[in-house]
């Protein structure tokens, strides 16, 4: 892997550009030599060609990509050695930003209903982040934009019925996203998925959290990608934004995050199979059994999932 330490100065933008670029990259499995073309990713992002080229700009000053004169950018490294030994990306200021204020959200520090103006008081005034994470926050489900001027709170998980509810909901629809008669396995993000699920049962517990809170959230994501309905695939999208923030600002538990991702792989093997029924129960299982896994903001860290799990399996005997 190139080095990839950046040399300031870096926009906030640039940084979050250049990180969407790479995550665009791996999702991809995009091979070296590989053109990056700057229409595309403008269409892929919905962002302007300006951001697009500093961010490339600062991808060759890393030599992860190479500029070609008069014929653009292409792939020095790969989307698979991107996948498994990632650029290590300074945060920037609107992923801090983002951080403090879902975290006040998270923690019910802020009015239901808040103003532009006073979110940039609170948290920086005239700090040109503000916008774009509110922006960011919206996308994810976090915060709502009123008709008029502000913003209302969304959906929280930081409650324990709230996080019990959640995954009720998703218990129905993700083995009925299975069912689909749209249903159709994204076989390149499969891959993808299946090789990060390979190398963390590789590594066992010494994979990190990290690595293996982002390989379930690709799991589900590739559930929702797959299932061909716009309605479902946006529900569990939606879903698993909320999920990463939840695990952004707790702490899940290692042993049944290592345990998800054999279940996660028994799961893909079964629909890969096409035996779309033994999958969808196989996912409601996974659910229920990862539904008794409070995590630590709520006062029952549990072990409830004992329990879940020994009756699911004499239900299933």
């Amino acid at each position: 892997m190139p080095d990839t330490e950046f040399s300031p100065p870096i926009s906030g933008l640039q940084l979050e550009t250049a990180i969407a670029i790479l995550n665009w990259i791996v999702e991809n499995d995009l091979p070296v030599d590989h053109h990056l073309k700057e229409l595309q990713l403008c269409d892929v992002l919905k962002l302007s060609r300006s951001p697009i080229r500093r961010a490339l700009a600062l991808l060759a000053d890393r030599s992860i990509v190479e500029r070609r004169p008069s014929r653009g950018y292409f792939l020095s490294v790969s989307g698979r050695e991107l996948s498994q030994s990632p650029p290590i990306l300074p945060p920037s200021s609107a992923d801090e930003l983002y951080r403090i204020i879902s975290t006040a959200w998270f923690n019910g520090e802020l009015p239901e209903v808040v103003s532009t103006a006073e979110l940039r008081r609170r948290f920086g005034d005239g700090e040109p982040d503000v916008i774009r994470v509110l922006e960011r926050l919206a996308d994810d489900g976090v915060i709502v934009r009123q008709s008029g001027k502000g913003w209302r709170l969304g959906a929280n998980l930081a409650s324990e019925q709230s996080f019990l509810d959640s995954y009720e909901f998703r218990a129905v629809i993700e083995p009925a996203a299975i069912l689909l008669p749209s249903f159709r396995l994204d076989k390149p993000l499969a891959a993808l998925s299946r090789r990060r699920h390979e190398a963390i049962l590789g590594d066992g517990i010494r994979a990190s959290v990290k690595t293996m809170v982002d390989a379930d959230l690709e799991f589900h994501r590739l559930i929702a990608l797959s299932c061909g309905n716009q309605f479902f695939e946006q529900a569990i999208l939606r879903g698993n934004a909320l999920r990463r923030l939840t695990e952004i600002l707790t702490t899940p538990e290692s042993d049944r995050l290592l345990i998800s991702s054999r279940e996660h792989m028994s799961i893909l093997d079964t629909i890969e199979s096409e035996k779309f029924e033994v999958a969808a129960a196989l996912m409601r299982d996974h659910l229920t059994v990862s539904r008794a896994y409070s995590p630590n903001f709520v006062n029952k860290p549990s072990r409830r999932h004992a329990a879940a799990g020994a009756r699911i399996r004499a239900d299933r005997g």
